[in-house]
């Protein structure tokens, strides 16, 4: 094994393995977040979702679940 890195790795790469580390997540938050959302997490999920798009699917990423949304009424 080389000491150095043995594949390119482009300054736009992007490694969804690596993620959880910097978003710095412990204890019971981390549970959440894997149950809720774990699969964000593998580069299976990032390839199925560029095939999406690259298909044309728009994707919509909303914030919060639409029975979260309250409509503002008119004050």
């Amino acid at each position: 094994m080389r000491a150095e890195s043995w594949f390119y790795v482009g300054e736009n790469d992007v490694f969804p393995e690596t993620f959880l580390k910097f978003l710095g997540f412990e204890g019971r938050i981390e549970e959440a977040f894997l149950a809720k959302h774990g699969e964000i997490l593998e580069a299976g999920w990032w390839r199925a979702l560029q095939e999406r798009l690259a298909a044309g699917d728009l994707v919509e990423v909303l914030p919060y679940h639409p029975h979260r949304v309250r409509v503002a009424s008119s004050y």
